[in-house]
């Protein structure tokens, strides 16, 4: 249902869907990146007020990131029921902390009564270069920042559904990291990128429908932490599947051709190349079409 609705608003507003907005003023881009996020979909009950205030900041930070852009303005809108209100100075104080680390200034906010706690931000960022979703060329490798998986078995912990995790597991959940400075040197190297918000799968068929692209991905080249691969084990899961489809990741899923790799100075992983075509493929033992997981509102996942 997501897709549907994001769909009717790019018929009725006619624009490109991108990881943010943006318009040119001289020769800079000024990007806007907004997120809402809210108690029951993105908030598990173990999560301190802190960090839901370091994450409300990264979920739009990494907007901008995956646009090439340097992110110095944050606001905020918030919905809160009269039992939040003990916790709001704590969540103030990460949304600083955050602030702080992204060296971002606080712009405005606004406070309203709702049933449940619900963050709205938006992050203004500039860009000298964009990188956008839908410019990944034929013969591009596919590369992506970081691990993958971290995420889903933090949340299965959070949730109460396995007992036990490593601290290095948890830990990018609980105080998850945009890739700014990846980011701006991809705007000036990569061809496209998106961040790994919703899950891999989905951002990879994202990428190739907005490029009107194939993209293959090899199943032995992403990126999964031996922690993340014990404890898929320990807990009978795939960790591949879990790699897939682990939202919240914010990593940088990008593309760029093979004579600029040598130029990119910091980690990260080739797992793909992009080709003529359409739709995504994954290359193990076998080869099949991989459809959009991950994680989408109003959907019974």
């Amino acid at each position: 249902m997501e897709r549907e609705i994001i769909d009717f608003a790019k018929r009725i507003f006619k624009f490109e869907e991108e990881d943010a907005g943006f318009f040119k003023i001289g020769n800079i881009y000024l990007v806007i990146a907004n997120d809402m996020l809210s108690r029951s979909s993105d908030f598990p009950p173990k999560l301190s007020p802190k960090q839901i205030g370091w994450k409300v900041v990264t979920a739009s930070v990494s907007d901008l990131a995956a646009m090439g852009a340097k992110p110095t303005h944050f606001s905020y809108s918030m919905g809160l029921n009269r039992a939040d209100i003990p916790i709001i100075e704590e969540l103030m104080k990460g949304i600083k902390e955050a602030l702080d680390f992204y060296n971002m200034e606080f712009l405005s906010g606004d406070t309203n009564e709702a049933p449940e706690l619900i963050l709205d931000s938006v992050a203004i960022g500039f860009a000298e270069n964009l990188l956008l979703r839908s410019n990944a060329k034929v013969g591009d490798v596919v590369c992506i920042t970081g691990d993958l998986g971290r995420s889903y078995c933090s949340l299965l912990y959070l949730l109460g559904r396995v007992e036990e995790i490593e601290e290095k597991i948890l830990e990018k959940f609980l105080k998850p990291v945009a890739r700014v400075d990846e980011g701006l040197k991809l705007a000036k190297l990569a061809n496209s990128a998106i961040d790994v918000s919703d899950g891999l799968s989905k951002e990879l068929n994202l990428l190739a429908n907005s490029s009107g692209v194939m993209i293959k991905v090899y199943e032995d080249k992403i990126p999964i932490r031996e922690e993340v691969s014990e404890f898929c084990i320990s807990n009978d899961l795939n960790p591949i599947d879990v790699a897939l489809n682990s939202g919240e990741e914010y990593e940088l899923l990008f593309t760029v051709s093979k004579d600029k790799l040598k130029e990119l100075d910091f980690e990260f992983s080739i797992i793909g190349e992009v080709s003529k075509g359409k739709g995504v493929f994954l290359i193990g033992k076998e080869t099949r079409p991989l459809l959009p997981g991950g994680w989408e509102h109003f959907s019974s996942r």
